[in-house]
């Protein structure tokens, strides 16, 4: 019986607990669909007790390579800021999405809000609850995606440390799990010509 159990607690921790993304999409997304996007830094919901650091700026890097891949010329809100000179305001909070957007001479804006952020460590077993929403505006203000996921992964290990490696300190792997479900459900930018890309390259 105690075997049964053990199987079954094991299965549990393995699959996690998974949910469909919850998302909206403009119906005039492909008309206004952005080339250049940027990319403030990730807020903090009020919610958050706990706020991992560290893990709001690893999850931009997250995205931005994720944008990239899907052919979009995605910008950090610093680089940006940088090359539009001296006078944009070095703090993004407060600007409205067409303000921002027209200041960066960029076609949309990404922001990023961690909702949720729960690490429970007991004896033999962890957990991480993450909750994430996205929401992409054109250059005019107009929302153009909306995406949200809530998750929780589980590990049941023998050992302290090796739980410890495995659920608390090794959140990449998580949020790229997570990125990588948000958006598929976004559309991929327009292919660049006279580009080449890293597998155009290979023989």
């Amino acid at each position: 019986m105690i075997k049964r159990i053990f199987v079954a607690l094991v299965i549990v921790t393995i699959t996690g607990c998974a949910k469909p993304v919850s998302y909206t999409l403009s119906g005039r997304y492909m008309l206004l669909r952005p080339v250049v996007i940027v990319v403030p830094p990730v807020e903090w919901g009020p919610g958050v007790e706990t706020k991992r650091e560290g893990v709001d700026e690893l999850l931009r890097t997250i995205v931005i390579e994720k944008l990239k891949s899907l052919n979009y010329d995605a910008r950090t809100f610093e680089d940006a800021a940088a090359g539009a000179g001296p006078s944009v305001r070095k703090d993004p909070e407060g600007m409205p999405p067409h303000e921002l957007a027209r200041t960066l001479k960029s076609d949309g804006v990404l922001y990023m809000e961690i909702t949720e952020w729960d690490e429970k460590l007991f004896v033999t077993y962890a957990s991480l609850r993450v909750g994430v929403n996205f929401e992409l505006y054109s250059a005019t203000g107009e929302m153009l995606w909306r995406a949200g996921y809530r998750t929780k992964e589980s590990d049941l290990r023998l050992d302290k440390p090796t739980m410890e490696l495995a659920v608390i300190k090794t959140f990449e792997p998580r949020l790229q799990r997570l990125v990588d479900l948000v958006f598929a459900t976004l559309p991929s930018g327009p292919e660049r010509t006279g580009e080449k890309r890293f597998f155009d390259w290979l023989p």
